[in-house]
């Protein structure tokens, strides 16, 4: 009997073995096969010269934190933070982690990172996730600090992923501050498989092009000339078992509602950014996102090019303008007065039309100096009410269109970010302007001239209507964008000029009214009234058609 139950052992054993021999080789082939198509096609990141934060192991930034429950009186509820502990704090989104090396309002974060960066290397997170044929393989960067122009907060997640279909690469997806963008495997520019990530200064979002971000998230400055960070120069760690993912809380300090609104409260982690559905719905998250554009490409090429381009048509300008003065002078002279807006002789209809050319060239430089457009809000919901109201739309000549989603994930956004304030570009068009009246003596060619320039003080505003009457279907393309905002953006595109509503907010988490007003504000009406009086300006010395002075003689 006991060397029959020994046999029987025996033979258990040899099968154990057999089958352990037989599965070893599929086993360590898959694990291997993972963390080679991981490394494979990790990603070479660009940054801008300007760069401060980079990819860094969390361990770092969790070892430097305190853990809170938000309140109105901050609640403390760990000081010795660890991975682990992190874990058990995955049922609410009101946890927080405070780096108490510094605050959202100072840069003490960055310096105490930069006192270590070498040491601490660079560091990312990757996942494969599989979904029948498809697969999916996400990289994960974590920032210490967000110094974004636009918004600054503790901490900042970012995320790189691409689409595999039956073992190829079909499919690439960038996140972008609220939402992100994608492109085909083809669009991208690679070194082989390693794509190339151009990551903005500060904000840390991700773009195809070194010269994109111009018409993507606010205020945005991408470019090729700082560091490179090549796969050989960076760990990558895999996701399975880290336990801080399971954190519900925000990656940094949060102070206020207001934190919220402006984007300025800490980031969620990987499982929780927006919403989970990056982390669970990987492909239907990317596959919500905006394409990448060629048009839209060579749009931003323009403007991330805009300071050249500027320059250039300014010097231009300028060269045909001292030519043509150039001619007059040798033609028929400049006059008595140089300056034609200058002949003012007595109650006729050049002169008058002269005091009105002048008098808009003082209100028009002046508007440049005011905001245009206004959109304000006060908030009303679950018992909290702004101090003030908050701002959720600027148009101004210095930061030009400016929106703000009131989304407790998102934050501020800016539509095209220029080189040059809109202001400096309409001063320069307005001194060139006046220069070009130089030795005109016909008064219907000097009005004609009103009248263009006139038009042209007229277009800010006429292009901000026609995008607050169209800006409802760029917020549409946000998935994300809550319904009462929606709502709001509606009812602006309706009556762009100015109005008023109530929007009342329930969702089930989240109740109360939000009280919104808009309309043209003193900048833009200067502006209005400029461009009128120019073009009326320009009217009355065509009627009058006089001549300035006489030719010069030719001796």
């Amino acid at each position: 009997m006991g060397i029959s139950r020994f046999k029987r052992g025996l033979v258990r054993i040899h099968h154990g073995i057999s089958i352990v021999i037989i599965l070893y080789p599929i086993l360590f082939s898959s694990v291997t096969s993972a963390e080679d198509l991981i490394h494979d096609y990790a990603p070479i990141f660009y940054f801008e010269r300007e760069e401060t934060c980079y990819p860094v192991n969390v361990f770092y930034y969790i070892d430097h934190s305190y853990l809170y429950y938000f309140r109105e009186e901050p609640q403390l509820l760990a000081t010795n933070v660890t991975p682990k502990l992190l874990a058990i704090y995955s049922n609410d989104s009101n946890y927080y982690l405070d780096n108490q090396l510094g605050t959202p309002s100072d840069k003490n974060i960055i310096e105490e990172y930069h006192k270590i960066m070498d040491k601490l290397g660079y560091t990312l997170y990757a996942r494969i996730i599989n979904i029948d044929s498809t697969m999916v393989l996400q990289y994960w960067m974590f920032y210490v600090f967000n110094n974004g122009v636009l918004n600054q907060h503790e901490g900042d997640w970012e995320l790189v992923q691409i689409v595999f279909l039956e073992d190829k690469p079909i499919k690439v997806m960038y996140s972008q501050h609220y939402s992100g963008q994608q492109a085909s495997w083809s669009e991208v520019e690679k070194n082989g498989k390693h794509i190339h990530v151009y990551v903005a200064r500060g904000s840390h979002a991700n773009y195809f092009r070194s010269y994109a971000g111009k018409l993507g998230a606010a205020e945005d400055y991408v470019a090729s000339n700082g560091k490179i960070l090549y796969p050989s120069q960076y760990n990558i760690i895999n996701l399975t078992d880290q336990h801080w993912l399971l954190f519900s809380g925000r990656w940094g300090e949060i102070n206020s509602y207001e934190d919220i609104i402006y984007g300025e409260a800490g980031p969620f982690g990987p499982m929780y950014k927006d919403n989970g559905a990056i982390w669970h719905h990987p492909i239907e998250w990317g596959n919500s996102l905006s394409p990448l554009n060629n048009y839209l490409l060579i749009l931003e090429w323009i403007l991330y090019n805009f300071l050249i381009i500027f320059i250039s048509i300014t010097l231009l300008s300028i060269s045909i303008l001292a030519y043509r003065i150039y001619k007059r002078y040798k033609s028929i002279g400049l006059g008595p007065r140089i300056f034609s807006i200058f002949y003012i002789d007595g109650l006729n209809r050049k002169s008058i039309g002269n005091i009105i050319l002048i008098l808009s060239i003082f209100i028009a430089v002046s508007g440049l100096f005011y905001t245009w457009y206004n959109v304000t809000t006060d908030l009303n919901i679950d018992g909290y009410a702004t101090s003030e109201p908050i701002k959720i739309i600027s148009i101004d000549g210095v930061k030009g269109l400016q929106i703000n989603l009131l989304d407790p994930t998102k934050g501020s956004i800016g539509i095209g970010s220029f080189i040059l304030p809109f202001s400096l570009i309409l001063g320069i068009g307005l001194l060139l302007f006046i220069v070009g009246t130089i030795g005109i003596n016909k008064s219907r060619k000097l009005g004609r001239k009103y009248i263009i320039h006139g038009i042209k003080l007229l277009l800010p505003i006429l292009m901000l209507i026609l995008i607050l009457t169209s800006i409802r279907f760029f917020v549409y393309q946000i998935d994300s964008a809550p319904s009462f905002f929606r709502e709001i953006i509606d009812d602006i595109s309706k009556s762009p000029l100015n109005g008023n509503t109530v929007i009342t907010v329930d969702n089930g988490s989240t109740s109360g009214e939000i009280t919104v007003q808009w309309g043209v504000a003193s900048g833009g009406y200067m502006l209005l009234a400029a461009g009128v009086m120019m073009t009326i300006s320009g009217l009355l010395l065509i009627r009058e058609d006089a001549i300035f002075f006489d030719r010069k003689r030719v001796e």
